[in-house]
């Protein structure tokens, strides 16, 4: 039985669309593009940075970039050094100005809905403290990637 939808003839195949594929291939197609780097580009990644930066958590940043530099994991005692954190201090919230301001990137269009996180806490030891951060790896080649110069 042949499919509604193509006809087989000896002239070869003939297939007709219904309505709405030819945008659903061309959302898919564009979905694919924005997540080269999870939906990331070098210049939002740097827009992030930018901001985590201006409101004082310029730690964070240099935790990822760390991070980045380690094949995407940092160890929570990594964390402490980098942060000049005491032992006793929890990491509890630690991603939540990475996200607020993500979601402000989104709502500026710079990033898709679907944008990967870009630091997440580890739980490797069990529930209870962060035993590290993981930058997702699809990130790993923009953050790691040298900044453009003007200067040629």
């Amino acid at each position: 039985m042949r499919h509604p939808l193509c006809y087989c003839g000896r002239q070869g195949l003939r297939l007709s669309l219904q309505a709405g594929s030819v945008e659903d291939i061309e959302r898919v197609e564009r979905i694919e593009a924005e997540n080269t780097h999870g939906g990331w580009t070098a210049e939002a990644i740097e827009e992030l940075f930018r901001g985590l930066s201006y409101e004082g958590y310029g730690d964070r940043v240099a935790v990822i970039r760390y991070a980045a530099e380690m094949g995407g994991h940092v160890e929570a005692t990594s964390v402490y050094d980098i942060c000049d954190y005491d032992d006793d201090r929890s990491l509890r919230g630690f991603t939540k100005p990475i996200k607020r301001i993500s979601g402000y990137l989104h709502e500026q269009e710079l990033i898709p809905d679907s944008a990967v996180p870009v630091l997440t806490a580890d739980y490797g030891n069990g529930p209870g403290r962060a035993s590290g951060f993981k930058v997702h790896p699809l990130l790993i080649p923009l953050i790691t990637a040298p900044a453009d110069n003007d200067e040629d």
